[in-house]
């Protein structure tokens, strides 16, 4: 069986959409713009080609990490399969193509980023004072579970406080 895997770099168009399905899975879903850059050696320049603007969807705990981690104008590395079938609207039959994620994750080459995950519960924990932390992650029963929330908020602005500013190379 030949699967179509394809990985694609750029910018977000749009802000992730999140979903719940009537099945209660999550879903994700947002555009994504993928430019050419080739040096020309002539000009001493680098020239944009075309573009290639494609849907991206993703499932169930990816879906809600996009959708905590990511906004408009991000870029992103985004690896999966791609999709396709033929959908008609107002009499016009078109053929969309999209990519399923397996896998998305920001450019490092254009930005910093503090990684958050959550972490499994420690049994050795004394109860007591278990009591007394908010649970995170995976330790939410599924109706306390906030709606695609983040625990490490206090880490990233803490990050965010103490990074320094990039300069852009011109590359």
């Amino acid at each position: 069986m030949t699967i179509n895997n394809l990985v694609l770099i750029g910018n977000l168009v749009e802000a992730p959409v999140v979903e719940v399905t009537n099945s209660g899975s999550a879903r994700a879903s947002f555009r994504l713009a993928s430019t050419e850059r080739r040096f020309d050696a002539a000009s001493d320049t680098w020239q944009d080609g075309e573009s290639v603007f494609i849907q991206v969807t993703c499932w169930r705990r990816l879906a809600q990490n996009v959708g905590n981690s990511l906004d408009k104008g991000d870029r992103v590395i985004v690896s999966g399969r791609l999709r396709q079938w033929v959908a008609e609207k107002d009499g016009v039959r078109r053929t969309v193509h999209e990519i399923e994620a397996d896998a998305v994750g920001p450019d490092l080459q254009r930005t910093m980023v503090k990684v958050a995950r959550a972490r499994k519960a420690n049994p050795a924990v004394d109860s007591a004072s278990a009591a007394d932390q908010p649970p995170t992650g995976e330790h939410f029963p599924a109706a306390d579970r906030p709606a695609f929330a983040v625990d490490a908020d206090e880490e990233v602005a803490a990050f965010e406080a103490t990074s320094v500013p990039l300069v852009e190379a011109g590359v």
